[in-house]
């Protein structure tokens, strides 16, 4: 029998067909290896990962050059601008633009902002514009300003100025200061602050009887009158008239608010009784014969009656 040989044979078929299934198997693993991970960028052949990661530029933005006040933001539609008929020294340079920010009162100053723009100049050329413009026409230069009512504040800079009124008998004194000088380009724009001061007297008496002339330069406004012992009147007189406004903080009422009063030519109660107005801390107004607006305010009420009073000269 031949049997036995078979044996070899299928020994050496097995032995081909391992080594070809472990050929396979190689060459498999090193086909995968060479792939890379899902989702990370492919290198180029030439330039490597730095050129498949590289961004593309991003352009720069240009600025405008700002050659008009109309550029400028706020003054879009800003046209001529005046300081006003009581400012009528005060003038702006040729091709300016602006308007009125503010007017307010504070501590019975009166302020007025106004924010100018000037095309074709530079922030030394308005400076040098009102410090030699000024002062020709009255406005010496101040080392204070009455900032937030104070007349001790100091101006900070060498840009503010005074003058005092013609008023024969006492000055209701003007500043200017010139603030927040800013170059845009070929405009700047500033601002400035205007300021009227009260006129303030305190301590005042009126005797009983006698009248008295909040102007200080013409006829009487008021006589306090004593009807009898305990009948007593604030009386206008001379085309003044007057207003009550009551017991309140004299600092706080502005022009603005006497000016919205209702005015008679009705005297007021300061009877020795409970029927009296002028109570001490009673704030009243006089519109006087001079067209002048008065607040005064009740120091001590007797025969002879003690105020404080303010005048507001003029207004914005």
């Amino acid at each position: 029998m031949h049997r036995p040989r078979l044996l070899p044979r299928l020994l050496a078929i097995m032995i081909f067909c391992l080594a070809a299934l472990l050929s396979a198997c190689s060459t498999t693993a090193n086909t995968s290896a060479t792939v890379p991970p899902t989702g990370q960028p492919q290198p180029s052949a030439s330039a490597g990962a730095a050129t498949a990661t590289s961004q593309p530029s991003v352009p720069t933005s240009t600025a405008v050059p700002v050659t008009s006040c109309a550029q400028v933001s706020g003054f879009g539609s800003a046209g001529s601008i005046s300081a006003g008929s009581h400012f009528t020294e005060v003038s702006f340079p040729s091709n300016t633009v602006g308007f009125v920010a503010q007017t307010f009162e504070d501590n019975s100053y009166q302020f007025r902002i106004i924010s100018a723009c000037t095309n074709g100049t530079t922030a030394s050329a308005i400076r040098s514009f009102y410090a030699s413009g000024l002062p020709p026409t009255g406005f010496a230069q101040s080392s204070t300003f009455p900032y937030k009512g104070n007349a001790s504040s100091a101006c900070g800079d060498p840009y503010c100025w005074f003058r005092g009124s013609a008023h024969p008998s006492f000055q209701a004194t003007q500043y200017v200061s010139l603030e927040s000088v800013t170059a845009h380009g070929a405009v700047v724009t500033y601002n400035l602050r205007l300021c009227i001061t009260p006129l303030v007297f305190n301590n005042i008496t009126i005797k009983g009887t006698y009248s008295y002339d909040f102007d200080l330069v013409d006829n009487t406004d008021v006589w306090w009158e004593q009807v009898t012992g305990t009948i007593r009147e604030m009386a206008p007189q001379n085309g003044a008239t007057l207003a009550n406004i009551g017991v309140t903080n004299f600092t706080n009422v502005t022009d603005a608010q006497l000016q919205g009063l209702s005015f008679s030519g009705s005297s007021l109660d300061g009877n020795d009784d409970s029927s009296n107005e002028l109570v001490n801390g009673d704030v009243w107004a006089v519109h006087t014969d001079g067209g002048h607006y008065v607040k005064v305010l009740v120091v001590t009420y007797d025969y002879n009656i003690v105020i404080d009073y303010v005048v507001y000269d003029y207004t914005f």
